[in-house]
């Protein structure tokens, strides 16, 4: 059979193929001829026409998305800002962190402009060869119609291919004139990203030469400082000047302002629609409102305005990092407002003074920026505030080690530790400011507000989040799914876990930007990761290494995370036949698997042409010692199409010695666990090629079965009765299939029968015994018999004169 199938598949090929071969011959006829024969010109008018309105549908697209005219219009108006507003002379004013900052603005802007004019070389590609296309079809039917008017052809075959010729050039003027826009707009684009070039190696060299004199006085001592500033300009006019220049930095922005605010607003507006509906869930709910677990998420959702600003501006500053100077400023103001009215009831130990001081200090810290250019003032204000933060952080640092109850030991000894470094850190800046090291008092300090403030607010966002989500979670506040009602601590673990990384990630970096570390260990790290490690003619780094194994490792854990999604929430919507489910599972599982393999050779700098070569290697170790490993995964797959066996089935593996119930079928091994509580991982290769017992394959009914013997004596028709209404009236004992008692026969010792009866499998063990119990009551109540095993011993008298005889003889 299995040859016969081969035949027909092989003639099919070889019929499809010859086929494919004549219609390419004739295409390539066409083609060589370079026109189109009369008797093809209907059909190929078709081809025309369809090929005319696909083109015209794909620029009506590149019209609809405005690709072409609009695609980077928003950074080109950037770049177009920066070449008005910065020049050499204008940012080698600026300290370190905001050239960094500015550093940072502009590698992030380059990155778009090249995403941008590479989505515009695609699509000035394609246009291109429609371009090619078009003017081919325009030749052949050029030639064509020459060829027609000769042969005289009819007028309205002649008319025909005019009007294919007309509707084509109409196409190439205007694919040229779209053309023509996506080069002249590539052309800016590349104009654009030359000169951030240009900007970027003079922020870079300036960069270099502020590292070089960080550590290197640049200012008189403060003593001093007044007396050597001969500036004829009045503090006055100094401090106009500076707003001024605000101003005219908010005029010069002023898109770029309007659409961060927009963006501002959207997000509060989702924040304040979020808490006020999980607001109105609460309080239709009093049962839950008396429980303590809601307390603090109550508390934050009923402070609706502070959250909502709290989240916003934390979602800004993280997410969009090419924010102006001002928008920045707006933004620490206005998280004043939750530092006020959020964060002391995270730090209830905490007295309220310590809050409102912190305030002071976030107001401090905007008025510095404010007037970073009059540098002074700017100077002044970063001592006042150093002063400030050192007495802040003494104050909370005796509080901490005498009164406040923190969680773990090791949480208090790690928040005492950060404190002492930013303490330390201010400390320094106040000394190093006022003997007259301006540039990096203010890195101390910038590093300290980081590592300190930045630190308390990224803990209690993360409080707050896990507070509302522990609500939404276990109370089903917003959404109700079965993961959330059957897993609410696995999913409130990770979840935890993963928050609680990412802030610990993001607040360890930004403090490290602050204190203008960040770079030298990036590059570090990078110079590690990317040295190259040659053996023969293959290289590799230790970041191939660890880009492999960290994508493979985030595959594993998706393919974990979808069949856990499909298995507790999708399939439980619809009704699928038996199995289904688990194959549906299992090739999703290995396709991510496949999908991430492939990923992880990309991203370990491997060419994916190679991997051939690694298939092929592959082979030649299944070939030595991989042959279980690969017969495990094809059994998988036979498990999961076939289906002889699902999760929940009950098992009988003799060549085990083996009884218990399916947890789980892998792509390798499956899960069994014993009825003793046992977990057996038994490869998948055992469960195809050994003998088993499925006791639930097609139900979940199994025939019980009681021997019973009665003494002799006893009245049959009248056991038979008994038994059959004992097991009848039994609760849990099946009505279909009935229950079925036959007299065995004649025993030893008594008259026997079989009872036998059909129960669920789940309870088939404790039915069996209430069955037992039953119709040993009802033969006590019916004074029969049940005996014990017996047996007559008859002993008969010897013959002593025999016995002596045949002693003597002996």
């Amino acid at each position: 059979m299995t040859k016969f199938y081969l035949l027909i598949v092989s003639i099919f090929l070889s019929v499809t193929t010859f086929s494919q071969v004549n219609l390419l011959e004739k295409d390539s006829v066409e083609t060589e001829k370079g026109y189109f024969s009369t008797v093809n010109i209907g059909a190929e008018t078709e081809k025309t026409q369809s090929f005319i309105r696909n083109v015209k549908g794909e620029l009506e697209g590149l019209k609809d998305k405005d690709e072409i005219d609009s695609l980077a219009k928003d950074r080109l108006e950037k770049v177009k800002d920066y070449r008005n507003t910065y020049s050499y002379e204008s940012f080698s004013n600026l300290d370190f962190r905001q050239t960094e900052e500015l550093n940072d603005r502009l590698l992030n802007l380059k990155s778009n402009l090249e995403e941008a004019r590479k989505e515009l070389s695609a699509t000035s590609t394609n246009l291109n060869i429609y371009k090619s296309k078009i003017q081919e079809l325009i030749q052949k039917w050029n030639e064509t119609h020459k060829i027609q008017k000769e042969q005289g052809s009819p007028d309205p075959v002649i008319k025909r291919i005019e009007s294919n010729i007309a509707d084509l050039q109409n196409l190439l003027s205007k694919v040229d004139q779209y053309n023509n826009s996506a080069l002249t707009k590539q052309d800016e684009i590349t104009g654009a990203i030359l000169f951030i070039d240009e900007v970027l190696m003079n922020i870079n060299n300036l960069l270099e030469r502020l590292r070089t004199q960080i550590y290197s006085s640049d200012s008189p001592p403060l003593w001093s400082a007044f007396k050597n500033d001969k500036d004829s300009l009045s503090i006055k006019k100094r401090i106009i000047n500076t707003l001024e220049l605000r101003r005219s930095s908010i005029v010069s922005h002023k898109d770029s302002l309007i659409h961060s605010s927009l963006i501002y607003i959207i997000i509060f507006s989702l924040f304040i629609s979020l808490f006020v509906f999980v607001k109105k869930k609460l309080n239709s709910n009093d049962e839950l409102l008396e429980s303590a677990s809601i307390k603090l998420p109550y508390i934050f959702i009923s402070k609706t305005i502070s959250s909502s600003f709290l989240f916003s501006s934390l979602l800004l500053l993280i997410f969009f990092p090419d924010l102006t100077p001002e928008i920045k400023d707006v933004l620490k103001l206005l998280l004043i407002i939750p530092l006020l009215r959020i964060l002391p009831f995270v730090w209830s130990q905490l007295p309220n003074r310590f809050f409102y001081l912190s305030a002071l200090v976030f107001l401090f810290i905007v008025l510095t920026d404010l007037f970073s250019s009059f540098v002074i003032l700017s100077r002044l204000l970063v001592l006042v505030n150093a002063v400030l933060c050192t007495f802040i952080f003494a104050s909370v640092w005796k509080w901490l080690k005498q009164n406040i109850k923190v969680k773990t030991d090791e949480y208090k000894l790690f928040s005492k530790r950060i404190l002492l470094v930013g303490l330390f850190s201010v400390s320094l800046s106040v000394i190093i400011n006022v003997i007259g090291n301006n540039y990096l008092s203010i890195i101390l300090f910038n590093g300290a507000i980081a590592l300190v403030y930045g630190g308390l607010i990224i803990f209690s966002s993360v409080e707050v989040i896990k507070s509302i989500f522990e609500l939404i979670v276990r109370h089903r506040i917003l959404v109700d799914l079965n993961v959330f009602r059957n897993f609410p601590d696995e999913i409130l673990k990770w979840s935890f876990k993963l928050l609680t990384y990412s802030a610990v990630i993001y607040w360890l970096i930004a403090a490290a930007k602050r204190y203008l570390i960040y770079s030298p260990i990036y590059e570090w790290i990078s110079a590690i990761l990317t040295s190259k490690l040659e053996l023969e003619s293959f290289s590799f780094s230790l970041g191939n290494i660890f880009s492999f194994v960290i994508t493979l490792t985030v595959t594993i854990y998706i393919s974990r995370f979808i069949r856990f999604i499909l298995e507790d929430e999708v399939y439980t919507h619809f009704e699928l036949p038996r199995g289904l489910g688990g194959a549906i599972t299992m090739l999703v599982r290995l396709i991510l698997l496949a999908f991430g393999f492939i990923l992880a050779f990309g991203a370990a700098g491997i060419d994916i042409s190679n991997i051939t070569i690694i298939f092929g290697a592959l082979g030649v170790g299944i070939g030595f010692g991989l042959q279980n490993i690969f017969n495990n995964l094809v059994s998988g797959l036979i498990l999961a199409f076939e289906r002889p066996i699902q999760v929940g089935d009950v098992l009988q593996i003799s060549s085990l010695n083996l009884m218990g119930e399916v947890k789980e079928i892998g792509i390798r091994a499956s899960v069994i666990r014993t009825f003793d509580g046992a977990e057996v991982i038994v490869p998948n290769g055992n469960l195809i090629s050994n003998e088993m017992v499925n006791w639930t394959l097609s139900d979940r009914r199994r025939r019980q079965e009681l021997l019973v013997g009665v003494s002799y004596g006893t009245d049959l028709k009248t056991v038979l009765g008994i038994l059959d209404n004992v097991v009848t009236q039994q609760e849990g004992v099946m009505k279909n299939p009935s229950p079925f008692i036959i007299f065995k026969g004649f025993g030893d010792s008594s008259l026997d029968f079989r009872v036998m009866f059909w129960t669920h499998f789940d309870e088939g063990l404790k039915i069996k015994s209430e069955v037992g119990v039953a119709i040993d009551n009802a033969f006590k109540e019916a004074n029969i018999t049940i005996p014990f095993p017996q047996r007559d011993l008859h002993i008969y008298p010897v013959n002593k004169e025999a016995d002596e005889n045949d002693s003597l003889s002996n």
